[in-house]
């Protein structure tokens, strides 16, 4: 093991073929598995230039973790 002061972490080589559980003041750490976000803009009745058109946001989450907190905002060209 390595204690970077610096960076105020522990490096410790571990197998990605074994569970390895990592405790800290007695107790496990936990992080939170993180999603895998596919996210789409499209335009179904096409954009022309002038025109007010509807655009529709699209997220997918394909991984295990939960989106949160996602929004999305598109600004008009001047």
């Amino acid at each position: 093991m390595r204690w970077s002061y610096a960076g105020n972490t522990l490096v410790a080589p571990v197998s990605t073929a074994k569970r390895v559980t990592i405790r800290h003041d007695g107790r496990p750490l936990t992080v939170a598995q993180q999603p895998a976000v596919d996210f789409t803009l499209t335009a179904p009745d096409g954009l022309q230039s002038g025109a007010t058109s509807r655009l529709v946001a699209t997220a997918r989450n394909d991984g295990p973790g939960a989106i949160r907190d996602l929004a999305a905002t598109v600004t008009a060209p001047d």
